[in-house]
């Protein structure tokens, strides 16, 4: 059960809970209910915030942000990091708050160390410390942008509402199946425990299996087409989702070349996308000595290149 205001006051302050009825009017025992999750009113509720020196309600949240003003901190951080996907929308505050809520609670659950305060942010909204974390947290957005607007693209329909709520549903896992392809090395720098973390994953993923069935059961029974492999954002990795994404989001000129063509795209794509994680794994491992270094050798390259007149993508006489 989640902890609730009651038990927050007895562990963070030097109040017992005779000292809580004394100051509510209410007698021990009442207070006694309450710690067991009996309901409180929003009056004494508001009393009880006041005495614990929190906002909200929600314990496991204060928590981890503590002010009202390090949670709004936390969310421009998230807005920042999730700027490619924009998964937490742009105009509704209230639900990205919900949003970035849900996330670190879950990566909290998981055994992930949420850091007291986010990263700073420069004036253009940058990192101003390139940190372990913040390599993490923006991995982890990228991959949760991916599977959210996957998931809205393929579960979406409109016109039948106990669909929109089992997509709903799936949604809380979300952060969950975006933690499970953080690769060990980036998580093994935050100091995460990786068994831990894998198998909070997996039994999320269960439930998020079942929530599958349970959607494609309901489209069978309301004789609805079965158009996707649903288990895709699942199964498959966020880096081969996007391709699927940016398909159906933007026009494209694909389909109408021949297939040896549209195979050479994918190839090419594919092979973008292993440059990519390797200039990840490479920024993590380098220290920025050895990337100074490298960054030399690459403008010295240039300007010989430059000096001798060759295209910096020509093939040399060694090459051929």
């Amino acid at each position: 059960m989640a902890k609730n205001l009651v038990e927050y006051i007895l562990e963070n302050t030097d109040l017992k809970q005779k000292d809580i009825a004394e100051r509510l009017g209410v007698s021990r025992g009442q207070v006694s209910k309450w710690k067991a999750g009996e309901y409180i009113s929003d009056v004494k509720s508001e009393q009880l915030r006041e005495l614990a020196g929190v906002f909200g309600d929600d314990i496991e949240w204060v928590e981890v942000v503590k002010t009202k003003k390090n949670a709004q901190a936390w969310l421009q951080f998230a807005y920042e990091a999730d700027s490619e996907w924009n998964s937490l929308g742009g105009s509704d505050d209230e639900w990205a708050s919900l949003t970035v809520r849900s996330i670190l609670l879950e990566l909290k659950e998981s055994g992930i160390d949420i850091p007291p305060h986010p990263p700073r942010l420069d004036e253009e909204g940058e990192p101003i410390d390139n940190t372990e974390f913040v390599s993490f947290f923006y991995n982890f957005m990228e991959n949760y942008g991916v599977l959210n607007e996957w998931m809205r693209i393929h579960f979406s329909d409109d016109d039948e509402s106990d669909l929109f709520e089992q997509m709903m549903e799936l949604e809380n896992f979300l952060p969950a199946l975006a933690l499970r392809h953080s690769e060990n090395d980036v998580l093994a720098g935050i100091g995460a425990d990786l068994d831990r973390v894998m198998a909070h994953c997996r039994a999320r993923e269960i439930e998020a299996r079942k929530i599958i069935r349970d959607y494609c059961t309901t489209r069978t029974r309301k004789n609805l087409p079965l158009i996707h492999n649903y288990f895709a954002l699942i199964e498959d990795h966020p880096y081969g989702l996007d391709d699927e994404v940016y398909a159906s989001i933007l026009p494209t000129m694909e389909d109408q070349l021949p297939y040896a063509d549209r195979q050479t795209i994918a190839f090419l794509s594919e092979q973008n996308d292993m440059l990519y994680a390797l200039h990840r794994k490479l920024d993590l491992l380098l220290s920025e000595e050895q990337k100074t270094i490298l960054r030399k050798m690459n403008d010295t390259e240039e300007k010989y290149n430059h000096y001798l007149n060759i295209p910096e993508d020509s093939e040399t006489h060694e090459d051929r």
